[in-house]
């Protein structure tokens, strides 16, 4: 199982799509340069796939987004940009 993941700062200022393979133990920082260098340390949404191809189908496509595009993906399902990160390690431990 792949996960899309779309990060986020503390202040909701960047918005940033990473593809992970396994989100336990997981930690934001270490996805890549980008989000340590911009401190993206939420995960403010998530989108499960069972092929990595699909997951980086959808990082692709996500990218190439205007910023309000993107936050219109993310305001649709997480409004106030809680957190996820504890909510996506709670689904991957029981698939």
């Amino acid at each position: 199982m792949s996960h899309f993941l779309v990060l986020s700062n503390r202040n909701d200022t960047v918005l940033h799509g990473v593809v992970c393979d396994v989100i336990h133990g997981f930690k934001p920082l270490e996805a890549d340069a980008f989000s340590a260098r911009y401190n993206l340390t939420k995960c403010v949404y998530h989108e499960s796939y069972d092929e990595r191809e699909q997951a980086l189908a959808r990082l692709a496509q996500f990218s190439k987004w205007s910023r309000s595009k993107k936050e219109a993906l993310v305001n649709a399902s997480n409004p106030t940009r809680y957190d996820l990160t504890a909510k996506v390690y709670r689904k991957e431990e029981h698939l």
